[in-house]
């Protein structure tokens, strides 16, 4: 079947997948979502298209990678899904290279997932993205503009929309639902970024030197994601400037459901406030 034939729903609050709940869940195989999915390398048989993924401003698609910035300033470079990403638990993992010839670099790659489309096409002054958007931005920060010197960083924040990015700050007075630092920022080398959303927690995950082991970056942590939301990728330099290559962006789901319904759901410590959007989207995820 189809990922866009899947039914809406959503994670309750307050819901968490314990050690102990994580032992009865029932689970399906992986499933991979081609509809969402891109990977080097890239058989240019139709020209340079992307299939289910429309890109623009300054990337390039090559066989070996889509480059959403070259290393020159004032560049910025997207790609956007072209489904709405539909399924309860999911996870991404992106492949890129950050890179330069400079000290620093600037300004970043952005992962989205977000309401579709853009209220404002024109603006893509945060990561290629635009400022007031709605929904998840995981942000891979390589310029340190509050000098706290925590730089590359990864850092994940939720925006109803109307909020406008604290980029003096680096995003420290928005909605963040986490971060961590990073050495991803590398011309020889590639790293990987995993995203996993699972009974409405979000957690995430670096492998910065490609190594294949994966260190926690934060979560879980609750937030409601509505499934009418698509997933896009971004990059834009300024006056300092890097490359932004990705290699693939390889999204999987899996059916996963509480053998015990009401015993699983224990409480979400330190974490009363429920983020994320509302809407006809709501559900019982069980």
């Amino acid at each position: 079947a189809d990922a866009d034939d899947d039914d809406a729903a959503a994670a309750e609050p307050g819901a968490s997948t314990s050690a102990a709940a994580a032992a009865q869940i029932e689970k399906t195989p992986r499933r991979y979502e081609y509809q969402h999915s891109f990977k080097a390398p890239f058989f240019l048989v139709r020209g340079t298209d992307l299939p289910f993924w429309s890109y623009g401003g300054s990337a390039v698609l090559s066989e070996e990678s889509l480059r959403l910035t070259p290393a020159a300033q004032n560049r910025a470079g997207w790609v956007w899904n072209e489904k709405s990403l539909k399924r309860r638990h999911w996870e991404v993992e992106l492949e890129f290279r950050i890179g330069g010839g400079g000290r620093t670099g600037a300004e970043g790659l952005a992962l989205w997932l977000t309401e579709y489309p853009p209220s404002n096409w024109a603006d893509h002054s945060i990561f290629g993205g635009q400022q007031r958007w709605k929904g998840l931005g995981i942000f891979l920060d390589t310029f340190d503009n509050d000098n706290a010197r925590d730089n590359p960083s990864v850092v994940a924040l939720w925006n109803d929309g109307s909020v406008d990015y604290d980029h003096n700050r680096d995003g420290a007075t928005n909605d963040v639902l986490g971060k961590c630092q990073a050495i991803y920022r590398n011309p020889y080398r590639n790293s990987k970024l995993k995203v996993t959303y699972k009974f409405g927690e979000l957690s995430v995950f670096v492998d910065a030197l490609y190594t294949g082991n994966w260190a926690p970056c934060f979560g879980p942590v609750a937030v409601k994601i509505p499934r009418n939301y698509r997933l896009g990728v971004s990059a834009k330099t300024g006056e300092v400037f890097d490359f932004h290559d990705v290699y693939s962006l390889v999204v999987h789901s899996q059916e996963l459901r509480r053998a015990d319904a009401d015993a699983e759901r224990v409480g979400f410590p330190g974490k009363s406030r429920r983020r994320g959007g509302g809407g006809g989207d709501g559900g019982d995820d069980d």
